[in-house]
């Protein structure tokens, strides 16, 4: 039976996020990491295969009212979104794979990152984030049971990121994968709830190209 402290602290420190308490939820974030990565260690060195679970890279969770956060920052004909909300890992799925449940946790982490930073926003802040958010996908792209809708919300905010310290071709870049994934995505799962799921996607992925060209223009 899998090791659930890394599970609890992360729904923890999930809870903590939407309380506003970033700062203990940073920590938390950080005590569940360390609790995977030593669960994961401690599976190695038993010699224990870890389990394969068969690839799931469809949407299968609603999505709760007021996930998106709205950057209304930036000049232009509509708002970034930011996708706000922690991910929380059910107790009951003993399926999921060590690395997947520490990309997600590393999401969360990530995110609380993002959401102290909009709220101070020295560069510094923000480039921890950026470091985080690149962990994160490498994570999910390099699992079998990766979570296809927090990749995308990685990229999302990475591009969020990238747009608020005015790397505008970095953003770009980035919005380009998300462009790609969504497609991708959608190929697997093309459920009326699903094509829902994406429309912030495709709104910040014009919003942005629709910044880059009115800044390419005024060069």
């Amino acid at each position: 039976m899998m090791n659930t402290i890394p599970i609890e602290l992360n729904n923890y420190g999930a809870s903590l996020v939407s309380q506003g308490k970033l700062k203990d939820a940073v920590a938390t974030f950080k005590d569940a990491l360390k609790s995977a990565r030593d669960l994961l260690q401690s599976t190695l060195l038993q010699g224990e295969k870890s389990s394969k679970p068969s690839p799931n890279r469809t949407i299968t969770r609603p999505l709760s009212p007021g996930v998106w956060l709205s950057d209304d920052k930036f000049p232009g004909r509509s708002n970034f979104l930011v996708y706000s909300q922690p991910e929380r890992i059910d107790l009951s799925s003993q399926e999921k794979s060590l690395n997947s449940m520490s990309a997600e946790i590393l999401f969360n982490l990530a995110l609380t990152h993002h959401l102290e930073a909009l709220s101070n926003p020295p560069k510094a802040a923000f480039a921890i984030v950026i470091q985080l958010y690149e962990h994160a996908y490498r994570l999910f792209t390099q699992t079998d049971d990766g979570d296809s809708f927090l990749a995308l919300a990685v990229l999302n905010n990475l591009a969020h990121v990238h747009c608020k310290l005015q790397n505008m071709d970095d953003a770009e870049k980035i919005c380009g994968l998300l462009w790609g994934a969504v497609l991708d995505a959608q190929n697997q799962d093309d459920s009326e709830h699903s094509l829902s799921a994406f429309e912030e996607f495709f709104t910040n992925v014009v919003h942005i190209a629709f910044k880059h060209s009115q800044q390419a223009a005024a060069a």
